[in-house]
């Protein structure tokens, strides 16, 4: 995809002219906002790749497109995209310029990018360390808790991830912490891995073969993180999903934020259901109102017996608005899970009314997208 009709000046013509020209031509410049810092950027090299290369630490988490982190305006030039961001950049943003940096390559000698100012969202910086698994508990046929031990206690916000790396295999994977951040950091992290079939990394875990195994550990990332505000909260969940979600609200109910609140949580059959005993204990220390919907895709007998409903996580957002007792557009909706689950859950709300900047979620992928 190339967006370079969509910048706000066009500087790109003679840049993105004739090869030998373009060698002669100065390294494309890149100008972070309001921050004044500048660095170049090689022309076969990301936006971020190029920060990073420079000591500049520009937000990120997957580095991949997946997670929205290095989500950030074009307020000037070109960028050509080296992949379709679609999934993660809505039609609205890409209409209001924003772009991906891990996905975007310098088109005219001068890009100038607007960040937030990052120095007051409160997020912990990222941190390289190493540990070992010391514990796995299956949750579900697919889905285990796995423990690690680190050597250096790490910080991070209820939501966030962790890039986990071991020896052999290429491409760190992306876990959501499952359990509510410690004030100082803290040694030991929990994390709700799905097996993936074949998969290089999940296929050693479930074996058993990484038990003890020197790991490297890289966190915090992602942005999916509760924002502060007094709107009631939607918040949405399918399969190893679930961690950040339990994470993000096991920390609102030990800091007492005050918000009404309805969970539901997608599986295919009751047997994929799992974390129940968490979801009660934080109804029982919630301020303010909170119940959970667990939605069965796989029709069954058992469904009405177990107390869950039947459908996806779709067919069940209007009610659980509706319980809230608020307008659509008063509603904060966090959620984490598949591509599809995610993917059906933005179309329901562009058609129910609930606009995007009210919406954060994170989509869980597979190896191959690096989650």
């Amino acid at each position: 995809m190339d967006i370079r009709e969509k910048s706000t000046v066009n500087l790109g013509a003679s840049f993105v002219g004739s090869s030998e020209l373009n060698e002669m031509l100065p390294l494309p410049r890149v100008e972070l906002l309001p921050s004044g810092l500048f660095y170049r950027c090689g022309r076969d090299e990301t936006l971020l790749e190029a920060a990073l290369g420079a000591g500049i630490k520009l937000p990120y988490g997957c580095a991949v497109g997946n997670c929205g982190s290095c989500r950030c305006k074009l307020v000037e030039g070109f960028v050509t995209s080296i992949s379709d961001d679609e999934g993660t950049l809505s039609e609205k943003d890409r209409a209001d310029g924003y772009i991906l940096t891990c996905q975007s390559r310098a088109a005219s000698p001068v890009i100038r990018l607007e960040f937030p100012d990052l120095s007051a969202s409160g997020v912990p910086g990222r941190r390289e360390t190493r540990g070992a698994i010391v514990a796995r508990r299956p949750l579900t046929h697919d889905i285990l808790e796995v423990k690690l031990n680190l050597d250096e206690p790490i910080s991070f916000l209820a939501g966030q991830f962790a890039q986990i790396g071991v020896d052999g295999i290429k491409k760190a994977r992306c876990y959501s912490f499952s359990h509510r951040p410690a004030q100082n950091g803290q040694k030991q992290v929990s994390f709700f891995i799905r097996k993936v079939p074949g998969g290089a990394f999940t296929e050693k875990l479930f074996s058993g073969e990484l038990d003890g195994e020197p790991l490297a550990l890289t966190a915090p990332g992602g942005e999916f993180y509760l924002r502060e505000g007094k709107g009631a909260l939607l918040c949405i969940a399918g399969g190893s999903g679930l961690a950040p979600v339990l994470s993000i609200l096991e920390d609102a109910a030990k800091k007492r934020i005050e918000r009404d609140c309805v969970l539901v949580f997608g599986a295919r059959t009751g047997a994929d259901v799992y974390g129940m005993d968490r979801l009660e204990s934080i109804a029982r220390r919630w301020c303010g109102r909170f119940h959970h919907v667990i939605a069965l895709s796989a029709e069954n007998n058992e469904t009405a017996e177990l107390g869950f409903v039947r459908g996806f996580v779709t067919d069940h957002i209007e009610s659980s608005v509706a319980a809230l007792q608020v307008r659509i557009a008063e509603v904060d909706t966090y959620m984490a899970g598949p591509p599809a689950m995610i993917d059906a859950a933005l179309n329901k709300f562009d058609a129910i009314g609930l606009t995007r900047s009210k919406i954060y979620f994170d989509r869980f992928t597979d190896e191959s997208y690096g989650r």
